[in-house]
């Protein structure tokens, strides 16, 4: 009986002991927690990283302290880590859509691409395809010619896109324009004289002995010279075409974000976007293409 006693003794002090260390521990973790906040508020974001990744190691998979981690290299510029921070947030909680949206804020900011390597894309039989208003004959060729023949593409156009949530599809792929122009900058007249100008250089003879030779040379100038002509370049402006492309990859049955694509590009010469989005559509069904067989 005596023993008994004994063991129930033990086994409430260690019933204490525990119940202790998990409050302090949570204690510990709030603290941690709130300084962190301070920090951010502040927008000292090195020691709030520092604060919340001592809160992420002592409560491990908490999705708000990773997505905190994340934001903080989000405000840095290091765009690559906060999506790595991110991806462990949306890892231990699939639904936590605000790690979702800043993933694709800092695919925007720093022009890069995320896939969540977590998604089956092989269950994919068919695609909503809501692309930027070009012919829908073009952009089922687009399809057809770089994805498995035996996936079904459906298109809505961007005018009707209220027609999305009755359409069908595995995905739905939306395609969102956010640069479609031409710039151009002015190259200045440019003014210079040309002429032919007589040096002294030495050279060796047939012997190998060094003697003193006059010979013509070409030569530009910025400013006149003995003999000189004048020529003038005029003015001429250089055009660029811009495009840049945020394409995001939805799962239909949750609506939650499973691929940002970002694609920036600038080519010489005007007006040249829609071949150069068509380049893009084909680049980004290239890359899915590849996940989804």
């Amino acid at each position: 009986m005596l023993k008994y006693h004994q063991f129930l003794v033990y086994a409430i002090i260690i019933a204490h002991i525990f119940c202790a260390s998990y409050a302090f521990a949570a204690s510990e973790i709030e603290t941690l927690k709130q300084q962190g906040d301070v920090f951010f508020e502040k927008k000292d974001y090195d020691k709030a990283i520092e604060y919340f990744k001592k809160a992420a190691k002592l409560e491990k998979n908490n999705a708000e302290f990773n997505n905190k981690i994340g934001l903080g290299y989000f405000n840095k510029y290091e765009y690559e880590t906060a999506i790595k921070y991110f991806n462990r947030a949306i890892k231990a909680d699939v639904n936590f859509k605000e790690a979702r949206d800043n993933i694709k804020d800092a695919v925007v900011a720093g022009h890069l691409r995320w896939i969540d390597k977590q998604y089956d894309f092989s269950k994919v039989h068919s695609i909503l395809l809501v692309p930027m208003d070009i012919t829908k004959a073009r952009a089922e060729k687009t399809f057809d010619t770089i994805l498995n023949k035996n996936i079904k593409c459906n298109i809505i156009k961007q005018d009707k896109r209220d027609e999305v949530s009755s359409a069908k599809g595995d995905i739905y792929i939306k395609t969102d324009i956010r640069t479609w122009d031409t710039d151009k900058y002015r190259v200045a007249e440019r003014v210079y004289y040309e002429g032919w100008e007589e040096k002294t250089i030495r050279v060796p003879d047939k012997n190998g002995k060094m003697v003193v030779k006059k010979v013509r040379q070409h030569k530009t100038s910025s400013r006149p010279f003995f003999g000189s002509q004048k020529h003038t370049d005029p003015a001429y402006d250089v055009y660029h075409s811009n495009v840049d492309v945020l394409f995001e990859v939805y799962d239909s049955k949750s609506d939650t974000l499973i691929m940002v694509y970002n694609e920036k590009r600038s080519k010489e010469g005007g007006y040249k976007q829609e071949s150069m989005y068509e380049e893009m559509l084909d680049k980004f069904f290239g890359d899915l293409g590849k996940k989804i067989k």
